[in-house]
């Protein structure tokens, strides 16, 4: 890595040279390769989620699943644990690629990544979550998957834009708290919050806290969880 130079000759004779900076850090780097795994999450989750409680209520199958002597917690709660699987492994999956991506172009792969990768668990575990209290609520897959995609692409990312807009910083939504997959990766030279009033619009750019985050991120996945199981244990499997 260095810098480069481009030289071109005009039919003048004029030589004119092009100078470019070749470096880039391999937190650079991550920033990109990483830069569509958020919505991977939300995507992964709302479709290994979004129809696991629903569906057997649709599809007739909780008729065969509830008359066994088996807690509709425990149903609940191993749906859960087969989407956490499948949700780990799409990660694990996709950091490797970027390390490989990161270690074949740099020679380095980014410190942190595991750090970045417990981030990316915990916003999975929240929107899963979030995806199974619609299901237990909701009477069609088809609702509880449009509306999953709704609450967690559409709506939470609009508030968040809206929050910061106005000078509020989100710390309280999935989404803004989602975004320490990528800002964890310079932990060790974290980026401060941006706040400029001196022209006629002011300017803010929020950065999450990583332990603020990893609270809410936390809280999230526990509430709607726990609704999630209660809902399902209250709701009528005859409707």
């Amino acid at each position: 890595a260095g810098d480069g130079a481009i030289l071109l000759t005009c039919p003048a004779g004029t030589r004119l040279e092009l100078s470019f900076d070749r470096a880039i850090s391999e937190f650079d780097l991550a920033d990109r390769l990483m830069y569509p795994l958020h919505y991977l999450i939300v995507v992964v989750a709302v479709l290994v989620s979004a129809d696991m409680l629903v569906g057997e209520i649709q599809n007739r199958t909780a008729y065969l699943l509830l008359p066994n002597p088996v807690k509709r917690t425990t149903i609940v709660l191993s749906k859960l644990f087969a989407s956490v699987i499948i949700g780990t492994t799409t990660l694990i999956v996709f950091y490797l690629t970027v390390s490989c991506l990161s270690f074949f172009t740099l020679g380095v792969v980014p410190r942190f990544m595991t750090v970045s990768f417990g981030f990316s668990a915990l916003y999975f575990l929240a929107c899963t979550s979030a995806s199974y209290a619609l299901s237990s609520c909701l009477k069609t897959s088809t609702g509880a998957v449009v509306l999953s995609f709704l609450l967690l692409m559409v709506i939470s990312p609009i508030s968040q834009s809206v929050s910061i807009r106005y000078g509020l910083k989100p710390w309280f939504l999935p989404s803004f708290a989602g975004e320490c997959i990528t800002t964890s990766l310079r932990i060790e030279d974290y980026p401060e919050d941006i706040v400029d009033t001196s022209g006629s619009v002011p300017y803010y750019q929020f950065y999450p806290n990583p332990e603020l985050s990893i609270i809410v991120l936390t809280l999230y996945s526990a509430v709607l969880c726990g609704l999630s199981i209660a809902v399902f244990r209250w709701r009528d499997i005859k409707e």
